[in-house]
């Protein structure tokens, strides 16, 4: 489930932040902070470690990765 949700809170968070104005680290910092605090809680709530502290995940690489590419709508777009 959380590779599903991951880059839908990613996305969720770089268009909020773009909505607003925000400059590119504004947008990268919604992107990563929104889904890793919200998996981070879930975590931790359900006695596991954090997926963040698991060697080999790539969770808040993903989440940042998808506000970059969320972030930039790419040539003829309207923004």
């Amino acid at each position: 489930m959380t590779s599903f949700s991951l880059p839908w809170y990613a996305i969720a968070g770089a268009e909020a932040a773009e909505k607003t104005h925000l400059p590119l680290l504004g947008v990268l910092a919604l992107a990563v902070i929104g889904p890793t605090a919200g998996r981070w809680y879930i975590d931790v709530s359900s006695g596991v470690p954090p997926k963040q502290f698991i060697r080999g995940e790539w969770f808040v690489t993903i989440a940042a990765l998808t506000g970059l590419v969320g972030e930039n709508p790419g040539p003829g777009a309207d923004g």
